[in-house]
C-alpha cells in the first residue's frame, strides 16, 4: 500500500503517440470510474472520440463492457495467458516499475512512496526522445510542441519550498528540508515531503540535487529493500487506438 493508501494502478496509452496517462486506484471497481473520467477528457481537451479500448480478460473492466457498447467503443481483448496482444501496454508496464524502482533506490526512498515515483516515472517517459518514434518525445507527437525540460529536478534529492502559506503561526519557519517527490498534476508547483509524511505544493523552492536526506532513512536501504507488500498489484494493460 502507498502513503496515501492506493493499492493498484492503471494506465490508459494511446497507441499512436505512445502518451500514458497513469490513475492511482484503491481499489480494482475505481477503474470503471476512471475511464470515464479519461474518457471525457479527451473529449474535451483533444476534440475526438475515443474508438478502440484493448484490455486483457481481467475482472476489473467487466462494469465497463455494457459502458462501452452503449457508447460505440470497440473492446478488444488479449486471449488467455498471452500478453503479447497487448505489447505496448505490456512493455509501458515494466518502464514504468523499473524506472519507478530505480527513482526510489537512488534516493534510498521506502516503497511505500511507489505512486509518487510511478507518477514521476510516466511524466519522465512521456517527455523523452525515443527512437520508435524517430527520436521525438510522446509529448512532442500528441501536442505538436517540444516540450520544457527547464522545471525538472532530481528525485529524492532535497529541497526547500516556501511553506509560508502552510503556517499556522506567524512565527513558524517560513520553509523546511524536504524531500522532492514529483510534479503536481494539478498546480505548476513541485510535490515535497517533509518527515512528518505532509506533502507542500510550491512553485518557490529551492534544490540542493546532490543531497539525498533520507537516504538510509524510513526503513530503507541503499537499494531500496524494504517490505515487497508496499508494490501496487498490475492491472494497467488498457491501450487505446
Amino acid at each position: 500500500m502507498s502513503s496515501e493508501g492506493f493499492l493498484y494502478y492503471v494506465s490508459f496509452i494511446d497507441v499512436h503517440s505512445r502518451f500514458t496517462w497513469l490513475y492511482l486506484l484503491k481499489k480494482k471497481s475505481d477503474v470503471f470510474q476512471c475511464f470515464i473520467d479519461f474518457y471525457k477528457m479527451v473529449e474535451v481537451q483533444f476534440g475526438c472520440r475515443i474508438k478502440a479500448l484493448q484490455t486483457d480478460g481481467g475482472g476489473e473492466y467487466v462494469a465497463l463492457v455494457a459502458w462501452l457498447q452503449r457508447n460505440g467503443i470497440l473492446h478488444r481483448l488479449s486471449c488467455p495467458h498471452t500478453s503479447e496482444q497487448n505489447g505496448t501496454a505490456e512493455r509501458k508496464h515494466r518502464h514504468i516499475v523499473e524506472m519507478g524502482l530505480t527513482l526510489l533506490a537512488q534516493a534510498g526512498l521506502p516503497l511505500h512512496l511507489w505512486s509518487h515515483a510511478f507518477i514521476t516515472s510516466v511524466y519522465l517517459i512521456n517527455r523523452l526522445p525515443t527512437p520508435v518514434l524517430n527520436n521525438c518525445s510522446l509529448y512532442e507527437v500528441l501536442y505538436s510542441q517540444k516540450p520544457s525540460y527547464e522545471n525538472l529536478r532530481v528525485f529524492g534529492c532535497a529541497c526547500y519550498p516556501l511553506t509560508r502559506p502552510y503556517n499556522r503561526h506567524k512565527l513558524d519557519f517560513r520553509t523546511k528540508c524536504c524531500v522532492f517527490v514529483g510534479y503536481s498534476t494539478k498546480h505548476k508547483g513541485y510535490k515535497c515531503l517533509d518527515d512528518d509524511g505532509q506533502i507542500f505544493i510550491s512553485r518557490h523552492v529551492i534544490f540542493d540535487e546532490n543531497f539525498f536526506p533520507r537516504f538510509g532513512k524510513l526503513g530503507s536501504t541503499p537499494g531500496g529493500g524494504v517490505d515487497s507488500t508496499s508494490l501496487p498489484s498490475q492491472i494497467d494493460k488498457s491501450s487505446l487506438k
